[in-house]
């Protein structure tokens, strides 16, 4: 009976399987315009820009990320890789910084994270650590990330500030390091200039990498090598759609299901976010 089951509402079935999407996609379009109605009753306004900045909350990243769930981003990992591993034009100063930019969704961190754990850069740095920086810039609490991160401890107590910066620059002397700070929002260049400070005394072909949506927030961090990050393309979407809506990523037989998901990919305009969230919800 249970494979009966099975059966019945499996992508072969395709009356079945038909009937499911058709109602899945209605809860979602209810859902959003429930969320529209519930703006407008309760009047929510975007906020500004500056408040956005001040008062955003995410869940904080951290450094891996399977490759084999990745997809249309190999062009970008290896362009990334060059950036980070070529030591021509060096400049005076020990550490640069390489930005990764663009709009929310599109995957900075993924792609932080595929060149953080690429072999080559395991292989060119000593040193390799990763801060989720995310809401407020506040340079004392990433210093404290970046030594945790760094000597793989859990807790420092409570240190004042100059020790803390006594740590980190000892553990950084001399050591060709790559610090990644992502979710970046800090326009403030006086911020950047103290943590920076603390971080010249690593070893020559040091990198500091952003993640960031903001093009003025890389240029503030005194950006060297700049990444803008794109959409994905109409083929690259679906075979991502295709992966989180479908079982084991099987495309159906029937057309007009087909037809629907690409009409579906097209709404989500090449952003991964959307279409991974998309697809999740639509799985079969």
């Amino acid at each position: 009976m249970a494979k009966q089951v099975r059966t019945f509402f499996s992508p072969s079935n395709q009356v079945a399987f038909r009937v499911k999407m058709a109602r899945k996609i209605k809860n979602i379009q209810e859902t959003l315009k429930k969320i529209a109605e519930d703006r407008i009753q309760f009047h929510f306004e975007e906020r500004s820009k500056e408040g956005r900045v001040m008062t955003r909350v995410r869940e904080s990243t951290h450094s891996f990320t399977p490759e084999e769930n990745v997809i249309g981003r190999n062009e970008d990992k290896m362009a990334i890789l060059e950036l980070l591993l070529d030591d021509k034009n060096e400049t005076k100063e020990n550490m640069s910084v390489i930005s990764i930019v663009g709009m929310g969704g599109l995957g900075k961190t993924t792609l932080a994270q595929l060149v953080f754990n690429d072999k080559k850069v395991q292989d060119h740095f000593e040193m390799r650590i990763w801060v989720c920086v995310s809401d407020v810039f506040n340079v004392e609490s990433i210093v404290e990330k970046i030594i945790k991160s760094a000597t793989k401890k859990t807790s420092l107590g409570n240190p004042e500030m100059d020790h803390l910066q006594t740590i980190l620059r000892e553990e950084i002397d001399g050591k060709r390091f790559l610090l990644v700070l992502d979710d970046v929002w800090n326009e403030n260049t006086q911020k950047w200039r103290r943590l920076k400070d603390l971080l010249i005394n690593g070893g020559k072909g040091s990198r500091t990498m952003l993640t960031t949506r903001s093009k003025a927030v890389a240029m503030t961090a005194g950006t060297r090598k700049l990444y803008h990050l794109g959409i994905l393309d109409e083929e690259e979407s679906w075979y991502l759609f295709k992966k989180m809506a479908f079982e084991q990523g099987q495309e159906p037989n029937d057309s007009n299901i087909v037809k629907t998901g690409r009409e579906i990919v097209k709404k989500c305009k090449g952003i991964p976010l959307a279409i991974i969230t998309i697809g999740s919800m639509l799985y079969f």
